[in-house]
């Protein structure tokens, strides 16, 4: 079934709103299973969103189809804007702003002539900012709590002596990024189930109580 075959390709074990819903489960017969996953779910994304609020003006989801195109992650930043709090962020919405997040830690830092432990050390200091976002979205933590708890956690990863993950680094790390980043995970927050965020809040307890 198209149904089943679109649940695996979002990662869920059974349907979730709107995939419970008869009338939505009606209009994905549109959906093309045949195209590239970005373009699968750029298609589906489209649906949920309309869905959801039938009043929001289409012509601002072009962005999505430009990025599952050339995979700038700025459409999808202006899309995340566009929709605001206004519109609950669902399934496929949220595996692309994962697929964008993954961009960010593994794609965005130039090569040019950087040495494999600069790109690296790079990559860590951008999933300690994204710590950081979580424990401020899930936990409720401060700025300044989530940098010392990010700060010591990513240390614990990387090792003695390495350099770079200060909270003073990352601080200047997230003043650039969190408007950006902040919102996808506060939207994603708010389409989680009580039982999802508490496995979230969970989840990020145990990483960072490990790390101490």
């Amino acid at each position: 079934m198209k149904l089943n075959a679109i649940l695996d390709l979002l990662d869920l074990d059974e349907p979730r709103p709107p995939y419970d819903s008869k009338e939505f489960v009606s209009k994905l017969s549109c959906i093309d299973l045949a195209l590239s996953e970005s373009y699968v779910l750029v298609d589906l994304a489209k649906l949920e969103i309309l869905h959801q609020c039938p009043d929001f003006d289409v012509s601002k989801l072009i962005r999505l189809h430009d990025w599952a195109l050339n995979s700038n992650t700025e459409h999808i930043r202006f899309v995340i804007e566009e929709i605001g709090m206004s519109c609950p962020i669902l399934p496929a919405l949220q595996k692309i702003i994962l697929k964008v997040n993954h961009q960010f830690l593994t794609d965005s830092t130039p090569i040019n002539n950087q040495s494999a432990s600069v790109i690296l050390k790079k990559q860590n200091q951008i999933e300690a900012m994204h710590m950081a976002l979580k424990l401020m979205c899930y936990l409720g933590d401060s700025q300044s709590v989530a940098l010392n708890k990010a700060s010591f956690w990513i240390k614990e990863i990387v090792g003695e002596g390495s350099r770079g993950f200060s909270v003073e680094t990352l601080e200047g790390l997230l003043e650039n990024n969190r408007h950006h980043f902040l919102p996808f995970y506060e939207a994603e927050k708010a389409a989680m189930s009580d039982s999802e965020l508490f496995e979230k809040v969970q989840e990020l307890s145990r990483l960072i109580d490990s790390a101490r």
